[in-house]
């Protein structure tokens, strides 16, 4: 005779799903955020402290989690005053 399980003591799908929206959600958007920053920098050719990574991380990922995109304007000023070639923005020709 087969015995029957105890559905009180079996893992529900709720807890999987909580669980990753805990534990891996958060590490797959801090990976994202540090992905962003580190290709923001290689494409346009930056050379960067840990300070200027770290900023840019954190913003990424306060833009990533919260929509927060106020941060543009003072990382086009900042590149500006850093006079960098592969930042400056050239309008099209016609």
């Amino acid at each position: 005779m087969i015995q029957k399980k105890n559905y009180d003591d079996c893992q529900l799908g709720f807890d999987r799903t909580q669980l990753w929206k805990e534990y891996e959600a958060p590490m797959i958007r801090r990976q994202t955020a540090l992905n962003a920053a580190q290709s923001f920098f290689a494409n346009n050719n930056i050379k960067y402290s840990p300070t200027d990574l770290k900023t840019l991380y954190i913003r990424f990922l306060n833009m990533i989690e919260n929509g927060d995109t106020n941060f543009f304007e003072a990382l086009e000023s900042h590149l500006n005053k850093k006079d960098l070639e592969s930042v400056k923005f050239v309008p099209p020709t016609k």
